[in-house]
């Protein structure tokens, strides 16, 4: 009997390996691009808030022409230029040249032209004043940038283990389709050789019947597991950033690199406590959050400047150009016509309810941040208490799933002559087989999610680097520096 194979996947074109993967993701993937973006809308923020603290220039132009009922024809150009300037203590500096000129077109032709040079300056004493109030804002948005810095850092991390979960999950759909290819095509050499001998009267008809069943049975695991591996490397085409109908392969050359990572990662011994030192010290995000805290906290400090009362001094001088008919000199500053003076503005603190009401919220908010700082930080050390339990665990099933693929080979053998001689049936045969296939599936499985255990645990300890180049980098976990003997 000849197998005829149901519909396999495409011929792949494209063999990737896990560092190709990455550094694919790296330059395809939609939420990995997003992400960039969120970095440089931070950055643009930042910028704007620097701006509001240089020189400020303004330039405006405007003209007019226009025509009465005697027909006399007239126009005007007004201009004004300038520079406004915010200071790090709070004082605002004005400066501006405005010029007017007017003429007749028609009739005496008349024309005038002024300009006028002014310059105001403002400075807060009391509310208002200081650079830790003036520049909060400025501040806050570079620590902004910095957060998103960290959170797109922290991405990397998590996209890196993800991208290696989707990549070793179709490798290990693909091993199960070959295993259960291989063991499809052993039963129907199999049925072949039941039904030869049943037609020569050596094996009943009902065993035969055992294993045209089981035949069946593998023919149906082989299509759903053909199905699997095509989903899942489906799924991983859109998390690459590929289209859909893009062809590729997965380098089997990977398996080697597991099994030298897993034999590894079984000799390795990590305490437990030296790795929730680490995280406490390497998670971006739990340092985020802490400053978060002090953010919260200088706002406090600036809602309470709000309640102060409002004191300001300005100084001003405007300086007056004219010209007579037909002189048309606006930019002859005359010192003499120019007006100075000198104020002060003082606002009582007696209506205060919103400003009180946003630093009774700033107080709050800084107590809830304090908690939420605490819980985030209590998580992460359950997360990486959770993760090392898993990567112990791991590394045990894998030892036992690496002892359990010879043994059930062994069995195999033994069955089979145990057959032989007459003492075993083909079902204990067939049981056999089945078995040895479900071991080295679980092997498989036992590997891939033991190395997911240990990159897992890493990207928990805030330890795991992604290179640009698609490398994943496990920093090595510092030991704790003992208090005593």
């Amino acid at each position: 009997m000849t197998a005829s194979l149901p519909a396999g996947p495409r011929q792949s074109v494209r063999l990737l390996t896990l560092q190709d993967a990455l550094r694919i993701g790296l330059a395809n993937n939609r939420e990995y691009q997003s992400q960039k973006e969120q970095v440089y809308l931070s950055a643009l923020a930042f910028s704007l808030s620097r701006w509001q603290f240089a020189p400020r220039f303004f330039g405006l132009v405007s003209g007019d022409l226009t025509r009465d009922g005697s027909g006399e024809v007239s126009g005007s150009v007004d201009s004004d230029f300038g520079w406004n300037w915010l200071f790090a203590s709070g004082a605002r500096l004005s400066v501006s040249l405005a010029s007017h000129f007017f003429q007749f077109f028609t009739g005496d032709r008349m024309e005038a032209a002024s300009s006028v040079v002014s310059a105001a300056i403002t400075q807060p004493l009391l509310r208002g004043f200081g650079s830790h109030i003036v520049l909060e804002p400025v501040t806050q948005a570079e620590r902004n940038v910095v957060y998103q810095l960290r959170s797109f850092e922290r991405f990397r991390q998590t996209f890196g283990v993800e991208v290696a979960r989707q990549y070793y999950r179709a490798l290990e759909a693909r091993s199960l389709l070959t295993n259960e290819y291989l063991n499809w095509q052993g039963l129907v050499n199999n049925l072949d050789r039941a039904r030869a001998m049943n037609e020569g009267g050596r094996l009943p008809r009902f065993e035969v019947d055992q294993v045209l069943q089981q035949e069946l049975q593998a023919r149906n695991r082989y299509a759903v597991a053909v199905e699997d591996f095509e989903s899942s490397l489906d799924r991983f085409k859109i998390t690459l950033g590929f289209p859909i109908t893009a062809a590729i392969g997965l380098d089997e050359s990977e398996f080697e690199r597991l099994q030298d990572y897993a034999a590894a990662a079984v000799e390795v011994e990590i305490d437990v406590e030296d790795a929730l030192a680490a995280a406490l010290r390497s998670r971006l995000d739990l340092t985020t959050v802490r400053e978060q805290v002090e953010d919260s906290e200088r706002r406090i400090a600036v809602a309470a400047d709000a309640l102060r009362a409002q004191l300001d001094i300005s100084a001003s001088a405007n300086l007056v150009s004219g010209a007579r008919s037909g002189a048309q000199t606006p930019l002859k500053i005359n010192s003499a016509r120019g007006v100075y003076g000198v104020g002060l503005n003082l606002d009582l603190p007696f209506d205060r309810r919103a400003e009180r009401n946003a630093y009774a919220a700033a107080i709050i908010s800084f107590e809830s941040e304090k908690r939420s700082a605490s819980l985030f930080e209590d998580s992460i050390l359950l997360t990486v208490r959770d993760s090392h339990r898993r990567f112990v665990r791991e590394r045990h099933t894998y030892r036992i799933q690496a002892e359990s693929v010879p043994l059930a080979q062994v069995r195999v053998e033994s069955t089979i002559a145990l057959r032989e001689a007459g003492r075993a049936e083909t079902r204990d045969i067939l049981d056999s087989q089945r078995a040895l296939i479900e071991t080295k599936n679980a092997l498989t499985s036992s590997l891939i999610n033991l190395t997911l255990a240990r990159l897992e645990f890493y990207r928990d300890t805030g330890l795991l680097r992604l290179e640009n180049d698609g490398r994943l980098v496990e920093d090595p976990i510092p030991r704790r520096v003992s208090d005593g003997p």
